[in-house]
């Protein structure tokens, strides 16, 4: 073990560090600050029948945003899968999205290699281990969540077997048709586009005369295989969810403006998503840059509004230069690029990356960052050849100007990681109930606090079978689900109140709300018999 240990390099010992930081980050009060809102709730519950034996493994997995079609089972098996090995508390079955979450950073560190230096693979690697983005994403269970890791593998799998000096072969092949066979029933883009990917690709390598187009074959079978319960349901239903997949494009597609407006929008979003993986300055989730006239208003009618509006005019500078410059530096290199191997890889990325943007311009008007999971790795892969050029830009200058350029691309790195370890820092004060922010406490509930309240009816219910629960109606709609969870196997009945209701014997109201003054007291309403807090949340026990 001491002589493995001497062998690791200094490059190699930086990378463990990074990955470190990057799992404490994403494991940081994982059980507490868990997201678990409706669909969390709904796939926790089948997992638990499904272990308990009350229900049959499920042939398909979660249905697709704003349709009736559903993707594939992989989800769900793996969701099972930990449970069993785990255990099945929620925050059990979040352990898949956390594993490949924390797989991501190395495997990204040995993508960028392909092209760059340990310095600027590192660098990179780094920035994401801390990325708000990727940390959100990684610390709750949902189904695209672990679509970065999986195209990542798809992507470097398929430049390998193409590889002439890779000799393991089958090995790479195994890997593309798992990541494949994985990744197309995690999300509907995935489904799009890894197979246009994948025809293209072999197409090419065909008519390069590369035999590595003799594992196409091989590699479709295996995503065919782990695909197996979908063809099943299926043949069953006579291609149900098939229909209902196209009638959802049909019905997507249809939405929104003319061609050249969704062009436009969807142009705006990719250049902000690839900023705010980065910088996570401004909105969140959602793509407001084609609304900056209506923001900068806004601001102004708030206090402090020019500074708001000097910092959303330098976060759209910021992100227009470097996604613009940054595919521009990347056009450059794949042009310029004399090595087969490393011009392929770079062809490769760019294919995938064009089949997005065309597959996502009919759903301009809806998309928002979470589209983006599926191209988490481009931002850090932009910055990398920004990096680049600065090292090619001053590598002919005097070693003095050499020094400034690389302090200033350090500093420039280590200014977004500080960045992006604020944003954290603050999310993790607000979840923890320490700070009050604009955001909706219910939109992103926490398995601690559903748990909490869920306890608190439990504890109260003092023999009565059936609980209501008041509040406003969009906030019951994301907590009343998740409560249930841990409601339901001690028999309550759990209901939302509605206006005007007038109790029946046997029956109690519980009001649940988001702390107003997470520095100061709460006064409770008029009629509460008992309260309780925890985090950003208030449950008071009303009279009869």
């Amino acid at each position: 073990m001491k002589n493995y240990l001497l062998k690791i390099t200094r490059f190699g010992w930086i990378l463990i560090i990074i990955i470190v930081v990057g799992f404490s980050l994403r494991a940081y009060q994982h059980y507490n600050f868990l997201r678990f809102n409706p669909d969390q709730a709904r796939d926790a519950s089948l997992v638990r029948d499904v272990v308990s034996g009350e229900k049959a493994w499920p042939l398909l997995g979660p249905q697709a945003g704003g349709t009736n079609f559903r993707l594939g089972g992989a989800f769900y098996q793996i969701e099972i899968l930990s449970a069993q090995i785990f255990g099945e508390s929620p925050d059990r079955l979040a352990f898949p999205d956390l594993f490949f979450s924390i797989l991501s950073i190395p495997l990204l560190y040995f993508f960028l290699r392909k092209f760059f230096d340990e310095k600027i693979s590192l660098a990179s690697c780094a920035l994401l281990a801390v990325s708000f983005y990727a940390v959100k994403y990684a610390r709750f269970a949902w189904n695209p969540n672990s679509t970065p890791f999986y195209v990542l593998l798809f992507l470097y799998s398929l430049n390998e077997i193409a590889t002439p000096s890779n000799k393991k072969k089958w090995l790479w092949a195994l890997l593309a048709g798992v990541s494949a066979g994985i990744g197309v029933q995690l999300h509907s883009l995935l489904l799009f586009s890894f197979p246009v990917v994948f025809l293209a690709y072999f197409t090419y390598l065909f008519f390069k005369k590369n035999p590595a187009w003799k594992w196409a074959p091989a590699i479709l079978l295996i995503g065919l295989f782990l695909n197996t319960p979908q063809i099943i349901s299926e043949v069953q239903t006579g291609g149900k969810n098939t229909q209902a997949f196209f009638q959802g494009m049909n019905n997507k597609s249809a939405r929104g403006g003319n061609l050249a407006q969704k062009f436009i929008l969807n142009t705006t979003c990719h250049i902000q998503a690839n900023s705010f993986m980065l910088l996570p300055i401004g909105n969140d989730s959602q793509c407001d840059f084609a609304d900056a006239s209506a923001n900068f208003q806004k601001n102004e009618k708030k206090a402090g509004g020019k500074i708001s509006n000097l910092i959303l005019v330098g976060d759209i500078l910021f992100a227009l230069v470097f996604s613009l410059g940054g595919y521009w530096l990347f056009f450059k290199n794949f042009q310029k690029e004399k090595d087969e191997n490393r011009k392929r890889f770079l062809g490769l990325i760019l294919l995938y990356v064009g089949t997005l943007f065309v597959f996502l311009i009919p759903l301009a008007d809806e998309i928002s960052f979470r589209f983006f999971l599926v191209l988490e790795f481009m931002p850090f892969l932009l910055f990398g050849f920004w990096l680049k050029f600065l090292n090619e830009y001053f590598a002919s200058r005097r070693d003095a100007i050499n020094r400034v350029s690389t302090t200033v691309a350090a500093s420039v790195a280590i200014a977004i990681i500080a960045v992006n370890v604020f944003y954290l820092t603050r999310n993790f004060s607000y979840l923890a109930g320490n700070i009050k922010e604009g955001s909706n406490g219910f939109e992103e509930i926490t398995l601690g606090e559903v748990r909490y309240m869920a306890d608190f009816i439990v504890s109260r219910s003092d023999g009565v079978k059936k609980i209501y629960l008041r509040g406003k109606a969009s906030e019951l709609f994301e907590i009343t689900k998740p409560i249930k969870y841990f409601t339901d196997p001690s028999g309550l009945k759990v209901n939302n109140f509605k206006k005007g209701q007038v109790l029946m014997p046997g029956e109690k109201v519980f009001l649940i709300d988001v702390v107003k003054n997470p520095a100061g007291k709460n006064s409770s309403p008029e009629g509460a018999v008992d309260t309780g807090s925890f985090n950003r949340i208030m449950i008071y026990e009303m009279g009869e």
